[in-house]
């Protein structure tokens, strides 16, 4: 009886998996938003149809599409709101709508950008998902060129760690098959990193001047070592990328942008 709006993560209410606490809520009037973040809804067979490169181009499945139906068919009955938190959702969840995750700024201070860089860092969740293959085989052509620099994939390390390390690279590389960027990326690009991402051509008009550098399959090395070779557009990248994550991730901006819908949804 407290709390006016309970927001669900991945399709699951407070009792999963079956969610069968649902017309509970219903009954006693509350509101409900449903916040998806992946594979809890993404159609892969869609998107292996309709994309040349997806999250699921390379995937070894462990998505349920008969668990992401029921998800998708509950949350069309009972939700007065859905989220996605990255756009290419938005073709599997087509009523929800896009907010940007969240990143407390409190967490990542700005490190200084050196002359001469040192490392460039991936750190994939899922290598299928994130391209890995295709990063590791830049960094292996990368490597000869750029005798001095560490070319590094880092996995299942405490967070503590990964922080650590991103603090020290000087270029982070996200992902090549998704079409967005990770929370990764907006980790990197708080601390002031410049890092390179795969962006579909559709969802540029969704960046807002974001600093993130688009890059391919095809042209990671290229991309990868031109950014190597110039000081002074890292220190740009550097500039500007904190910039964003303020304006766009900052905890307390999500915060007030979730704040207001659940406003929109006739909470007081």
């Amino acid at each position: 009886n407290k709390w006016d709006v309970f927001h669900f993560h991945f399709g699951r209410t407070l009792i999963a998996p079956h969610n069968l606490d649902l017309p509970l809520y219903r009954a006693m009037g509350k509101k409900l938003v449903f916040h998806f973040h992946g594979c809890d809804v993404r159609n892969r067979a869609h998107m292996l149809a309709t994309h040349a490169r997806s999250t699921c181009t390379e995937c070894d499945p462990f998505c349920l599409p008969q668990r992401q139906k029921r998800i998708l068919a509950e949350a069309g009955r009972c939700a007065d709101a859905e989220i996605v938190s990255t756009p290419d959702l938005l073709e599997s969840a087509p009523k929800a709508r896009h907010i940007q995750v969240a990143a407390w700024l409190a967490d990542y201070a700005v490190q200084p950008v050196r002359a001469t860089p040192k490392l460039v860092l991936h750190a994939p969740t899922n290598r299928l998902i994130k391209g890995t293959r295709f990063v590791e085989a830049a960094f292996e052509k990368l490597r000869s060129r750029f005798p001095g620099v560490e070319f590094l994939t880092v996995e299942k390390r405490p967070w503590r760690e990964l922080q650590q390390l991103m603090s020290d690279c000087d270029v982070f590389v996200d992902q090549t098959l998704m079409g967005w960027y990770g929370m990764v990326s907006v980790e990197a690009m708080a601390m002031g990193k410049p890092s390179l991402s795969y962006i579909r051509t559709d969802f540029e008009p969704r960046l807002h001047d974001c600093p993130i550098v688009r890059t391919s399959c095809e042209s990671l090395a290229d991309d990868l070592a031109a950014l190597l070779a110039d000081a002074p557009r890292r220190r740009q990248l550097a500039a500007v990328s904190r910039a964003y994550v303020e304006r766009e991730h900052d905890a307390h901006a999500i915060a007030q942008r979730l704040v207001e819908l659940y406003r929109s949804l006739g909470v007081a």
